[in-house]
């Protein structure tokens, strides 16, 4: 048992107990980390460019693991060597999916410190994931803590290159051999961290081309659409390589039930910038249970009426029918799509039943880069932090 977790255990221990002990008041003690660490001649380096390296394909010399189990709840959180760990092949995560995780990163800021940007939602989603997928859930300052706890491990693998960053992705897998259909008794979560540059390579941002997916639904309602899970991510599969066949990047959804209103790309939450008179109003859809409540959806959704005159912020139901009217007729002038991985990504181009509707002049859009440099300024510390949403790993 973590020392300092006994008092909550039997809130966590029963795997579909819908029941936030955070929420309720309890305090909860930051557990001790066990390390057995690489020595000093195995220790890894960040590579010379880190703006080149393919996303996710490079990692840190270290991961941080923890187990639970109905018995014992949360229990011996560690630190060791990355590599393959094994797992028996009646695990539940294998068969049956019992799998959440998170994706969030660290930056270098212009005056050397190391951030997270708004770790704690990230954590608070992964909560809620977990109580979808019948997984235990962890505390979000315990979670907090063992991220930063591995960075500082891990340190040097952070980039101190603007627009480069380390990716964190905590995971929550079901573990139990057993082939019987029921939440997991033995749960792994693990975190492991890789250094990274542009989604879509290169450096800033630069327009993608998105074909609306009119063949296959990614989620439906009332299903697990809005819970960060494998499944979601296999879902979409499909469609992104249908897109690649269109000469796009990324596919859009659309809703489950009807197939009539825009929902999200594959990695991301779409945003539509429509003219307004003097003005514009930006709109993405409305959080309906098939759509990810991303952090950088909430953000923007926060910041984007104060960052430029007369605009204007709307979440609402948007069906494609409108959108496509609006790009033809020139009142749609941007569209992007927004997420920890991408941060802002500006659409040129729809494909709809084999048609191209160009977006304004297919260009980033002035309102895409402002809030893209303002996001970046939260990043790197070049701006000032007056909403208290940059975490410091000390």
């Amino acid at each position: 048992m973590i020392r300092g977790l006994q008092a909550v255990a039997p809130l966590i221990r029963g795997s579909c107990q819908r029941r936030s002990f955070l929420s309720r008041g309890y305090a909860v003690a930051l557990p001790e980390v066990r390390k057995e660490l690489k020595s000093d001649p195995e220790r890894g380096s960040l590579p010379d460019d880190p703006l080149a390296i393919p996303f996710g394909t490079s990692f840190s010399d270290h991961m941080l693991l923890m187990d639970w189990t109905e018995k014992s709840g949360w229990n011996d959180p560690r630190i060791v060597p990355f590599g393959p760990f094994n797992m028996h092949p009646a695990s539940t995560i294998l068969h049956y999916g019992q799998e959440v995780f998170e994706g969030m990163k660290a930056h270098t800021t212009v005056d050397g410190r190391t951030t997270i940007f708004r770790p704690d939602k990230n954590m608070e989603r992964m909560h809620n994931s977990c109580e979808r997928l019948c997984l235990p859930t962890i505390p979000h300052d315990v979670g907090i803590h063992l991220i930063d706890e591995l960075i500082r491990v891990d340190h040097q693998f952070v980039p101190k290159v603007r627009g480069a960053s380390l990716y964190i992705r905590p995971t929550v897998i079901g573990v139990e051999p057993c082939l019987g259909v029921k939440p997991a008794g033995h749960v792994l979560f693990f975190i492991i961290m890789c250094p990274v540059g542009s989604y879509y390579g290169g450096t800033g941002i630069k327009p993608i081309k998105i074909w609306i997916c009119d063949k296959y639904t990614r989620a439906a309602p009332l299903g697990i659409g809005e819970a960060k899970t494998a499944g979601n991510y296999a879902a979409s599969l499909k469609g992104g390589q249908e897109a690649l066949k269109y000469g796009c990047q990324q596919a859009m959804w659309l809703d489950g039930a009807e197939h009539k209103y825009v929902e999200e790309v594959g990695a991301m939450n779409m945003f539509f910038v429509f003219k307004r008179g003097n003005g514009v109003e930006l709109v993405t859809p409305e959080l309906n249970g098939s759509i990810l409540p991303g952090v950088t959806r909430d953000s923007i959704i926060q910041l984007a009426p104060s960052l430029g005159e007369d605009w204007s912020m709307t979440v609402r139901k948007l069906p494609l029918e409108e959108l496509l009217r609006g790009v033809e007729d020139g009142t749609c002038v941007e569209a992007f799509g927004a997420g920890t991985a991408a941060v802002v990504a500006p659409v040129s181009h729809f494909h709809w039943q084999g048609k191209d509707y160009q977006v304004g002049n297919g260009d980033v859009g002035d309102v895409a880069q402002t809030i893209y440099g303002r996001l970046q300024e939260f990043y790197y510390g070049s701006g000032k932090d007056d909403r208290g949403w940059v975490h410091e790993v000390k």
